[in-house]
This record gives C-alpha cells, structure tokens and sequence, in this order.
C-alpha cells in the first residue's frame, strides 16, 4: 500500500470534499515549515518531510481518478499513472484500454474523446491521423490528437511568475508563467499536439479568491483587540506588509496587495484582507501551564507547613498504585 494517505490527513475513506479540504488546512498549517522555522534542524526536516507528504497526499484524494487508482492499488497504482501495479489494468490489458473499452459500452457506440491516465484524447482526431474516419462518418483529417498535462503551480509562482520546463516525447517545453495567471490557464502547442493546463496548488497560508487574498494572523496578545493593533505579514514574494487593525475589528484589508491582473490595458493588483483571530490551541496550553506552575506551588507550600502530611500522602499514593 505504501503511504497511508487518509492516516496522514486523519479522515475516514469515505471522506468528501469539504473533509478533504478542512483536513489538509489543518494538517499543512500544523506542519508547514515556517511555522517550525525555530526549531531544531531534525524538527525542521521533519516538518518539511510531513508538510511535502500532507500535500501528496491531498492532491491525490481530492482528484476522482486518482483516489479511485490510489484506493485499488495504493501509492504504487497513483505513481504508476493509475494503471495498477507493473502499468496494467485488472483485466490484464496495459493501464487505461480497460476504461476506453468501458467508455465504448457504456455509450452504445464510439465515443467524441477518452480519457487515457489522465490525458484527454479526441478519437476524431485519432483516426483522423490514421488516414481513417470515424464510424458514422464523423471525424477530421490529418490532425495529430491533443495531449493535455496537468502543470502544478505554487500560489507563490502564479504571484510572482515563473518559468516552468515539461518535457514529453523527448521535446522540452518552456511556459512562461506570467504574474496573476489562474487555476486553469492553457499552454496549447498545437503544431505539436501538446497542451499544457495550470493546477494551483493550495496555499497553507493565503487563499485566493479571483485576484484578491486573504489569510489569518494571531493578535499579539488580547489586549490588542480592544486597543487596535499592526501585524505584519510576510506575503508570497518575501516581503513584509503592514496590516493595520483598528479596535475591536477582526478584519483589515490592505489594498493592491493581492494579485496581479490587467484591466482595460493596466496593470492593477487585487487586495489582501486579514482576518484577526485568537489561537485557542495556545491560550489552552497557556491555561495548562499555568495549571501546572500553580498546582506545584500548592504542592510546596503543604510540604513547608504540612511535611508529615505530605509524606503520608504519598506513601498511601503508592500503596494504592502498587
């Protein structure tokens, strides 16, 4: 099976959507590196470690294909391209005709396109290439079938831009991703037959919405609710930006720090809101240290006033254990 991917995320296997995606913000929040930039350099690699695996494991889940590949065969089905173990299929076929034969059944005669392991295919065009046609007449000439890839892109790439390199049949490819580019975008080679699709990855910190942000900080301490406070936020690019709360708001918007995008022929950027919230899981580790310190202090002060009593309660304490 390998990795456990629904152990790593902690959610059930009939896990939906919403579960998926409340699981991995979770989980990638507890372990992003950031957050454990302090610690030792063997904490440090495991935070990256677990942070890298919550990711994989995340994207394989929330895509159909892959949960159904990953839920037959385990990680070695989704790293093998989904097509079980060795790359064939259950039947014995190579990895990917089974579906085609299922999707030829299922709609009583051959079908506009396939889905391959992923790669979207026009069998219109397929025979097309063969110098054929397609059953019932439809089909076109001469034209090579589109191979579509998925391009996974970091929030930080589509912020800034960058430059990504696939390379498929041997041929290198170079997309020049520009700042502001969104979840779907297309790189279509079509002389070549090659189509490339940007997949934004989710962020631990920040969410995108259109070509605005947002994120969440932490107060710097209660009292700065009720007084009104400046947090600084570290955003995609490295850069420190000041977020400016007034009393008693949860929220601040800081604007032409989102996205970049274009609008009637200018170069614009979205805005970036933070949200304030108190860390619960801190004030509680707070309360229990404080706990801690004040039950040992009661402790203390029996044994200085009480030394006999003390030591009763103890030897009774371990008669009883024992």
């Amino acid at each position: 099976m390998g990795a456990d991917y629904y152990a790593l995320l902690d959610v059930p296997k009939n896990a939906d959507d919403d579960a998926l995606k409340k699981a991995y913000r979770k989980a990638s929040l507890k372990w992003h590196p950031d957050r454990h930039s302090t610690g030792t350099d063997a904490e440090k690699k495991r935070a990256e470690d677990k942070f890298k695996s919550v990711t994989e494991a995340y994207e394989v889940l929330k895509d159909p294909n892959k949960r159904a590949a990953y839920d037959r065969w385990g990680e070695a089905g989704v790293k093998s391209g989904g097509g079980g173990p060795s790359g064939f299929g259950g039947a014995g076929m190579p990895a990917g005709m089974d579906d085609i034969f299922r999707q030829f059944a299922g709609g009583g005669g051959m079908p506009g396109g396939v889905n391959l392991n992923g790669v979207n295919i026009d069998l219109s065009q397929l025979f097309g290439a063969m110098g054929g046609g397609m059953p019932g007449g439809a089909g076109g000439r001469g034209r090579r079938p589109m191979a579509q890839q998925a391009v996974e892109c970091t929030l930080e790439d589509l912020f800034t831009g960058a430059r990504k390199e696939r390379r498929v049949e041997g041929k290198l490819y170079t997309l020049e991703i520009a700042a502001g580019m969104k979840h779907g975008t297309k790189f279509n080679f079509d002389d070549a037959g090659v189509s490339f699709v940007l997949q934004q990855v989710d962020h631990a910190t920040f969410t995108r919405d259109g070509q605005d942000l947002s994120c969440t900080t932490f107060p710097s301490g209660l009292l700065s609710i009720f007084r009104g406070a400046t947090q600084q936020i570290r955003m995609l690019d490295g850069r420190q930006v000041a977020a400016t709360f007034e009393p008693f708001a949860l929220k601040a918007t800081v604007l032409g720090e989102g996205m970049t995008y274009r609008s009637n022929g200018e170069r614009r950027k979205g805005d970036l809101t933070v949200y304030l919230f108190v860390n619960a899981a801190q004030i509680v580790t707070q309360v229990r240290s404080w706990a801690t310190i004040v039950a040992m202090l009661v402790a203390l002060y029996f044994f200085l006033t009480n030394p006999g009593l003390v030591v009763m309660a103890f030897v009774g304490y371990r008669v009883l254990k024992g």
